[in-house]
């Protein structure tokens, strides 16, 4: 269950991007996509996708367990990694991010925005945004962790009583 908790909240942190610093090259490329950079690094990027890695492999190792397969774990979480990091590339995000804010925002409600990162009260939000996701994230697992027995229980308590 712990697995499988952790997994929905690696993919919810993938939808919740923490902010970056502005970088120069930025102003180069279109604003969705300088902003979509600016709301991921890579470093961020490769954090995240440690996270969904991990709770990949977490997964097929539950999976594995509970099917009794034999397998050669460190080479299936290998496989495992490779194709989420094929698949799942930094620019893939980039482009899903920015394609979204492009259906939703003008590009110089875009470019405000970006001129909004390099104010004060901007490079603030920057600095705090991972702390703020983090803690919210934490907060969100604890009561995850305490609502999910209950809600397997009451369904297997109406598969007993069927």
């Amino acid at each position: 269950m712990k697995k499988q908790t952790g997994l929905v909240l690696g993919m919810i942190a993938v939808s919740m991007l923490s902010v970056s610093s502005v970088a120069a090259p930025l102003a180069k490329m279109n604003s969705a996509d300088a902003l979509s950079r600016t709301m991921l690094s890579k470093d961020q990027y490769e954090q995240m996708m440690s996270s969904i890695v991990q709770n990949a492999v977490a997964m097929a190792e539950a999976k594995a367990e509970q099917d009794k397969l034999k397998i050669d774990l460190a080479k299936e979480a290998k496989r495992i990694e490779d194709s989420l990091r094929h698949q799942f590339t930094y620019q893939y995000f980039i482009g899903m991010n920015s394609k979204t804010m492009q259906k939703n925002f003008k590009d110089a409600e875009l470019k405000k925005i970006l001129d909004f990162y390099e104010t004060d009260l901007g490079k603030k939000w920057i600095q705090y945004t991972p702390e703020i996701i983090t803690e919210t994230m934490t907060n969100v697992q604890a009561d995850l962790q305490l609502e999910m027995p209950k809600l397997v229980d009451a369904m297997s308590s109406q598969k007993k009583s069927k």
